[in-house]
């Protein structure tokens, strides 16, 4: 799906099942008009990464990529697999909040994958949200605007509770070193590995990119080497391993249609 460049509320956020799913999906639509989501998951054993686009009340779009496979499923077949994994837990989501002129771009820019979703309540994804849709979240950031300025105490006979402050979360190190051209390619590329990894109950400590541009003799054009290093500080299992190279080297592949420029995978070191 072809989606705005938004400023994320949440990125690589650990959701153990739909309750806690849909607690995330009330938090960023109190944000803005509607969400999309990033989320990643397994069903059956196979990882998927899903992308959904909603407003305050419904599913608007849905698309599920096959990881593995690299095959592609929309609408009432990618919420089922969303549904699958939300049940097999747990997943890893990237939240979006957007405003209204956002969401119509969005559809317009995905008519083939909004016209075969049916555009189910949210409720059905996450029964915890059928009591908190459409105005009542637009209550919710009335009250929460409202009450942003109150000091933590007894004010005005409301009292108002100071919630601990979450401890920051491990961030993954990435150091890339690429043409200006390719260099937002690879950015988004690391950011798909750190979702799959985290998939697999691990994380990314550090990642490596180092990409040049090698000129061929006689005439025969060029390619851009590539070298990726990653780090996770213990060992990665053989499937894992194979799983991310796959990726890897299809990313690369997609890369060179996209870019013009012929990507070719060097090395992949794991440490």
């Amino acid at each position: 799906m072809k989606l705005p460049s938004v400023t994320p509320l949440e990125e690589n956020f650990l959701c153990r099942g739909r309750e806690e799913f849909g607690r995330l999906v009330r938090r960023t639509l109190e944000k803005g008009s509607g969400a999309f989501f990033k989320v990643f998951g397994k069903s059956s054993g196979k990882p998927y990464y899903i992308t959904v686009l909603m407003d305050n009340e419904k599913i608007l779009a849905a698309e599920a990529e096959d990881v593995g496979g690299g095959s592609s499923l929309r609408g009432e077949a990618a919420l089922g697999i969303l549904k699958e994994i939300l049940d097999g837990g747990p997943v890893i989501v990237d939240a979006f909040p957007m405003t209204d002129v956002e969401i119509k771009m969005s559809i317009v820019e995905n008519l083939e994958v909004y016209n075969s979703t049916p555009k189910m309540k949210l409720a059905d994804i996450c029964p915890s949200l059928g009591e908190e849709t459409g105005e009542t979240i637009g209550e919710s950031r009335a009250l929460q605007r409202a009450t942003s300025s109150v000091t933590p105490g007894i004010t005005g006979g409301i009292t108002v509770e100071e919630r601990p402050k979450k401890k920051p979360k491990p961030k993954t190190e990435v150091v890339i070193k690429a043409p200006a051209e390719v260099d937002p390619y690879f950015r988004g590329m690391v950011r798909h590995l750190m979702n799959i990894v985290k998939g697999f109950g691990t994380d990314l400590k550090r990642v490596e990119v180092e990409a040049k541009e090698v000129r061929y003799a006689l005439g025969a054009g060029s390619a851009i080497h590539t070298n990726l290093k990653l780090i996770t500080g213990g060992n990665l299992p053989g499937n894992v391993r194979k799983e991310l190279e796959g990726f890897i080297y299809r990313e690369a592949g997609e890369m060179s249609k996209e870019t013009g420029k012929r990507i070719v995978i060097s090395r992949i070191e794991f440490s």
